[in-house]
């Protein structure tokens, strides 16, 4: 009962750690339109839906990709609440074929490079 409890605990902690540092991600999103702002939302649909507005500046480069999933290097510079963040700055982005077998419909954040939050 005790190993169970510490394999919550590891894994809470670290999902936790991953997901509010600021920095540099590789991002597999669902393009969307959420309240007005282009989004990048990463595991559509479920609970742990995370849900990334991008900065006004930058929104323009998601328009031709509204409702489709792509691949770009985003850069976080404020501490993310565990479900929502803003993205400052976007990396190339290359259009991605969705993968409907997938629990999170091939979307993904990892993070590349740890960096101080403004």
């Amino acid at each position: 009962m005790n190993s169970k409890w510490l394999l919550i605990f590891i894994t809470l902690a670290f999902s936790q750690a991953s997901f509010s540092s600021c920095g540099t991600y590789l991002l597999r999103a669902q393009v969307l339109m959420k309240d007005g702002f282009s989004s990048l939302v990463i595991n559509p649909g479920t609970r742990s839906e995370i849900n990334l507005k991008v900065e006004f500046s930058e929104s323009s480069k998601l328009s031709p990709y509204i409702g489709r999933l792509i691949e770009t290097k985003g850069k976080i510079e404020e501490k993310m609440d565990h479900t929502r963040g803003v993205v400052a700055s976007l990396g190339p982005i290359s259009p991605l074929a969705p993968d409907p077998l997938s629990q999170s419909k091939g979307t993904k954040m990892e993070l590349l490079k740890k960096e101080d939050c403004k």
